[in-house]
């Protein structure tokens, strides 16, 4: 894949999610959901919510390996802290 057809399967991903998303409910994310564990062949039952944080905090794992290996290459990725960190220029002081 090019670049160009990675970030439109990110896009459409992006709106799946989003899509989705619009629908959970307190009680939805409450409830609980089960997944294989390939590692003792048994599904675990574990709220949603578990599901969904873990979706959200793993694409970080994957956007620093993405981030390292740009600077390994000594490739500029710029900023990639909120913007309103401090010394953004939000904050006065």
């Amino acid at each position: 894949m090019n670049w160009n057809e990675l970030k439109a399967t990110r896009l459409e991903q992006d709106d799946v999610l989003a899509a989705g998303a619009r629908e959970w409910t307190q009680d939805w994310l409450a409830d609980n959901t089960s997944s294989r564990d390939p590692e003792v062949n048994e599904f675990p039952a574990i709220p949603r919510w578990i599901m969904v944080v873990q979706l959200f905090n793993h694409q970080t794992h994957h956007c620093s390996q993405v981030s390292s290996a740009l600077h390994s290459m000594n490739i500029d990725y710029g900023a990639t802290d909120i913007p309103w960190r401090p010394g953004a220029g939000f904050f006065s002081g």
